[in-house]
């Protein structure tokens, strides 16, 4: 089981975002509580600094039939609608106001996380008092893609941060058919969620604590020969992460399993698609100077593991990170995956 604070700080980096410069310092007095609870309780310490600075205004664009003129007159739609016999006209204006897209989303995700039966009482009174000063923001209904627009839009790291953490709510709040009351999902119990989730950490982590190698996702071209129609049959190959400079490159699979191990006979065994995958990655490189390795890197599950192969010109680990330890604990062992001596083809 991952700590919830840990888990905390994998949703971050793979959200391209620093918890630590965040300047929100939400502990948890317990990973026994839930994790529903940590994100409502980082939401209201922001409405509450807002709330005490001057609730934030901004300005959005408004197209409205008014009495006489403001901003822009929109001459072809006030004829349209023929306003000009009772005075009035339609106008493009900005209104500087405090409902706008981001303070509806928050308003609407701290009621949303009021539907459920896993937030803590005192968090829901503080919601609830928060929600009291956000009476001039509009009810709205949450969307995927009100999401998406905003996420385009908004540049600074706190709001992302919040925004995204109103989208995990939205996505995981769920209403339990026996009792009709909302409840959190445990999505860190979901396989192919968290496999998703542990590639983007483990990518934006290296892009943003380390700055000696270039991270980035590699298209790999198959080195066969072929006709173009034979080539399109093959399977695109694409590198979860790739880190390099002018002298090494470094290929990371991440692979999230309940399993680190297959079973055969009774016997510990890689997966062996997993060392087919990244065998691939590393036979069919360009030719050059550079020297390449592979590594295969999964949570560790029951056991740690460290183990090296290599052939004329390559060579493949297989590395696990232990999630559930302290959290500077986890950036030294992943720091120290690169400069970890790999043994010579």
């Amino acid at each position: 089981m991952i700590p919830l604070q840990n888990l905390y700080y994998l949703l971050c980096y793979a959200w391209d975002i620093l918890p630590e410069r965040m300047g929100v310092n939400v502990t948890l007095e317990s990973d026994d509580g839930p994790f529903l609870n940590l994100l409502v309780n980082i939401l209201n310490r922001h409405l509450e600094h807002q709330i005490r600075a001057g609730f934030p205004r901004r300005y959005i664009k408004e197209e409205t039939l008014i009495a006489g003129i403001k901003g822009k007159l929109n001459l072809g739609e006030t004829l349209r609608q023929n306003s000009l016999r009772s005075g009035k006209t339609v106008c493009d204006f900005d209104e500087f106001t405090v409902n706008h897209a981001f303070s509806e989303i928050l308003k609407a995700s701290l009621r949303l996380a009021l539907r459920s039966t896993d937030l803590d009482e005192s968090l829901g009174q503080k919601s609830r008092y928060l929600l009291h000063w956000m009476a001039e923001v509009s009810e709205i209904r949450l969307s995927n893609r009100m999401f998406q627009q905003q996420l385009a839009q908004v540049r600074l790291p706190r709001e992302r941060l919040l925004l995204h953490i109103c989208q995990l709510l939205y996505e995981n709040l769920f209403i339990n058919e026996e009792t009709g009351r909302y409840q959190f999902r445990d999505f860190w119990r979901e396989e192919k969620r968290m496999a998703a989730l542990f590639e983007a950490f483990v990518r934006n982590f290296y892009r943003l604590e380390q700055n000696q190698l270039k991270v980035h996702r590699e298209l790999i071209f198959w080195k066969l020969d072929a006709s173009d129609a034979d080539h399109r049959l093959l399977p695109r190959m694409q590198t979860d992460i790739t880190l390099e400079d002018t002298h090494r490159k470094i290929i990371i699979d991440t692979k999230y399993y309940e399993a680190t191990f297959q079973r055969n006979f009774d016997a510990q065994k890689l997966h062996s698609v997993h060392l087919y995958q990244l065998f691939a990655y590393l036979k069919n490189q360009p030719v050059s100077d550079k020297s390449c390795e592979g590594i295969l890197l999964y949570p560790v599950v029951m056991q740690s593991v460290s183990a090296a192969f290599s052939d004329e010109t390559h060579c493949i680990r297989v590395e696990t990170i232990n999630l559930n330890q302290s959290w500077q604990a986890i950036k030294t062992e992943l720091l120290g995956l690169l400069n970890k001596k790999a043994p010579n083809p």
